[in-house]
């Protein structure tokens, strides 16, 4: 006798479709058309009509109502877990789903983690501030500099913008040394080079002071952040300009060449001397005093832009009329641009001036010397906080007439120019220098024989940050944006 079997033959399987809910096969339904209506059993083989063989096993339908206990093979079980999102670069996978070693998530989010005041750069890295002058330098130095600058000594710190020397701290020359980066760039023709310097951090103490000195003008880069509790200054010194200014004229004499801004000589005939001119940057400088029949010429023309690019200090007066004894003009204001990456504090004591010099009385009965202009000074960051004075002032004119006229007073570091000289016996007195009130230099006073030097106009002051905070004072008043440029 024949084992049972369930066998299912062609002629069944076209007969009979079947459905499905949750719990599997739920009914058996007629295939074809023109296939009998199902009963509640049915038989295939039942050992008549050609049937092969009465002894087999029957396959019984169940009735409709039936339910069998078999699942789809294709059905999903309830607790399956959801596909794994592979680019999610944070997902943990468990041992049987993890990709090949070879297989790594896509970084979607290249700034994840970072942290960025000026926002995040597609390399990966937060953006930097880029610097309006000697930005090729910066960024060649940025990520070599490795030290920054403490001025905390009692003697302060001098930098020499012309060979990228810092007193107590680093030997001229240029590239890298001991952590601090200096190199000279073009500024184009007509235009001094810039003495460029990037250091990571600048810390100025309270009643200390960092000295500009030399020729060139400067740029202070920080990569980090600037805190000035005490001064920084490039002050002139007589004819002598701060750095990145112009020197003023000898007696008789014109100062250096600055932008058309630099001072007249006054004139000399026998007994009759004019006062030199002052010199100009952010207005015209005084005019020279008349002296008897000698009349004084026109200050130092306005000069440069607000954008302070190039860069470049404040222009030297005109030395008083006289061949020998004419008051010496002043030197022009240094120039300055402090940039830091971070935030650039400037506290209730600090002080940032690059005021021009006073201009000189004669040594006889002679005319005196213009004041020297205000400089420049740029502050550019990336947040900056100012409380302190920030001042680019220009210099008072010298009296004329004798040995009994002084000098013109050096800009302050607060909100005016420095006052005219006096006059001497034979004189009159010098105009005074532009500041916060009036920027252009006072003109001189005329005499029936000796005319009194020009003031010195203001110079230019410029503040650029993505955050912009600027209280204190501000002489003169300064151009402001909070447009930056990164990279």
């Amino acid at each position: 006798m024949h084992k049972p079997m369930l066998l299912l033959g062609l002629a069944a399987a076209a007969a009979v479709r079947c459905t499905f809910d949750t719990s599997g096969i739920t009914r058996s339904e007629a295939g074809g058309a023109g296939d009998p209506a199902p009963t509640s059993e049915a038989r295939v083989g039942d050992g008549s009509g050609g049937d092969r063989g009465a002894d087999r096993p029957r396959l019984e339908a169940r009735s409709p109502d039936a339910k069998l206990d078999a699942k789809p093979l294709d059905a999903k079980p309830l607790d399956a877990k959801p596909l794994v999102d592979l680019t999610k670069p944070d997902l943990v996978l468990p041992p049987d789903l993890k990709p090949p070693p070879d297989l790594k998530p896509p970084d979607l989010d290249p700034c994840a983690g970072l942290s960025c005041a000026l926002g995040c750069n597609v390399s990966g890295r937060c953006n930097r501030l880029t610097a309006s002058n000697g930005q090729a330098i910066v960024a060649t130095a940025f990520d070599q500099v490795t030290a920054g600058l403490a001025v905390s000594s009692l003697s302060g710190t001098t930098i020499n913008t012309d060979t990228g020397a810092v007193s107590g701290v680093r030997l001229g020359g240029k590239g890298l040394s001991a952590g601090i980066y200096w190199d000279t760039v073009s500024q184009g023709a007509g235009q001094r080079a810039l003495s460029v310097f990037v250091l990571t951090s600048l810390t100025v103490a309270a009643a200390r002071e960092l000295r500009l000195s030399g020729t060139l003008p400067a740029l202070l880069y920080v990569t980090g952040n600037a805190t000035i509790d005490g001064r920084i200054v490039s002050t002139p010194g007589g004819p002598n300009a701060g750095a990145g200014g112009y020197d003023g004229g000898g007696p008789g004499a014109g100062a250096a060449a600055c932008a058309g801004g630099q001072g007249k000589a006054g004139t000399h005939n026998s007994d009759d001397d004019s006062g030199g001119s002052g010199g100009g940057r952010k207005a015209a400088g005084g005019d020279g005093g008349d002296g008897g029949g000698e009349s004084g010429l026109a200050g130092g023309a306005a000069n440069g832009t607000a954008t302070l690019v190039p860069l470049y200090g404040g222009c030297g007066g005109g030395g008083g009329g006289g061949t020998s004894w004419g008051g010496y003009g002043g030197g022009g204001g240094g120039a300055l641009h402090l940039a830091a990456n971070g935030t650039l504090t400037i506290s209730a004591t600090g002080v940032i001036a690059m005021s021009g010099a006073g201009g000189e009385g004669p040594t006889y009965n002679w005319g005196g010397g213009g004041g020297g202009s205000g400089g420049a000074i740029f502050l550019e960051a990336g947040a900056l906080s100012l409380a302190g004075a920030v001042a680019a002032n220009g210099g008072g004119g010298g009296g004329g007439g004798g040995s009994s006229s002084t000098n013109g007073g050096d800009g302050t570091h607060g909100s005016s120019g420095g006052a005219g000289g006096a006059a001497g016996s034979s004189g009159a007195k010098g105009g005074g220098g532009g500041g916060l009130a009036s920027e252009p230099g006072g003109n001189g006073g005329n005499a029936s024989l000796n005319g009194g030097g020009g003031g010195g106009s203001a110079g230019r002051i410029r503040l650029v940050a993505k955050s912009l905070s600027a209280g204190g004072v501000i002489s003169p008043a300064a151009d402001q944006s909070t447009v930056i440029a990164v990279w």
